[in-house]
């Protein structure tokens, strides 16, 4: 049985009034499984943080955040190459923060969203239990 609460109707008008402000479509999912972590104060961070990077084609630039509690936030933005570009790409600081306020905001253990068309790249957020190894970024960039 699914119950919605205003926060969550709230945050479903907020995904489809954002939907439109981002070029291309967008694919959504909350993981199932897992710990719930306090993922949302680390999102401008990372955010910034993948916005000053260059990504080679099928390759990700990735964060991890100590929370609450024993609780660690992995987040990661992979580029999935749309048109099987050679190209490097820049992930959109703009849409990695509005997807994930959402993901945030709907997904208690984390999830994942999908910018499909011209910049390709793909945003998750997972909590996980222990600390992280290191807070800096691990990535591949080019």
């Amino acid at each position: 049985m699914l119950t919605l609460t205003l926060k969550k109707l709230t945050a479903l008008a907020t995904i489809a009034a954002l939907a439109a402000t981002v070029n291309g479509q967008w694919a959504f999912d909350c993981l199932n499984n897992g710990v719930a972590g306090t993922c949302a104060p680390f999102v401008d961070s990372f955010c910034d943080s993948v916005g000053t990077v260059s990504v080679r084609p099928f390759d990700n630039v990735s964060r991890c955040f100590n929370a609450e509690s024993g609780v660690k936030c992995d987040f990661t933005t992979f580029y999935d190459s749309p048109l099987n570009s050679t190209e490097a790409g820049r992930p959109s600081v703009d849409a990695c923060k509005q997807i994930g306020r959402i993901i945030t905001s709907l997904c208690p253990r984390g999830g994942a969203e999908r910018v499909t068309g011209v910049r390709g790249f793909q945003f998750y957020i997972d909590a996980n239990v222990g600390p992280c190894t290191s807070n800096s970024v691990n990535s591949n960039p080019s």
